[in-house]
């Protein structure tokens, strides 16, 4: 039973969406879910645009990754949640 790092890219609905809130309601569904957060990072995308990455690692047997996704985009604020980078972790 190994783990997969996951990065998704949170991407708001607008340049005023409170970037903190999203990152609270985040770590709410991710806790639901049980899985482990590495950490939040900002990517400016263009024009005060400001896209939250969040860094996660689950269990590679977990069925409910899309549900998650599904979760998160139903966050107030959110136009579309991306899975960016899936990766096999080692150890």
């Amino acid at each position: 039973m190994g783990l997969l790092l996951i990065i998704l890219k949170l991407m708001p609905t607008s340049i005023e969406t409170n970037l903190k809130n999203i990152e609270e309601h985040a770590r709410e569904i991710a806790g639901k879910f049980n899985y482990t957060i590495i950490g939040f990072d900002q990517e400016p995308i263009a024009f005060g645009l400001t896209a939250l990455i969040m860094k996660l690692s689950i269990d590679e047997t977990t069925q409910d990754l899309d549900a998650m996704q599904e979760a998160l985009r139903n966050i107030i604020g959110i136009a579309s949640v991306e899975i960016i980078d899936m990766r096999r972790g080692l150890g």
